[in-house]
């Protein structure tokens, strides 16, 4: 059996978990704060914005 592209984003759209909170926060912050702007696997991250502002990183 192979399913189109459209198929598999109808499957993945239903069967997506049902995120509680914090999970929506912790989810957007993550990678932020892990990578804090480099790139893993071909996908940049960004960094966490108060560590740009921290005087420190001058």
């Amino acid at each position: 059996m192979t399913l189109t592209p459209a198929q598999i984003a109808v499957l993945d759209e239903v069967s997506a978990p049902a995120l509680i909170y914090p999970a929506e926060v912790v989810g957007e912050y993550a990678p932020m704060l892990k990578y804090a702007g480099t790139t893993v696997n071909g996908q940049r991250t960004a960094v966490y914005p108060p560590l740009l502002a921290d005087p420190t990183r001058d």
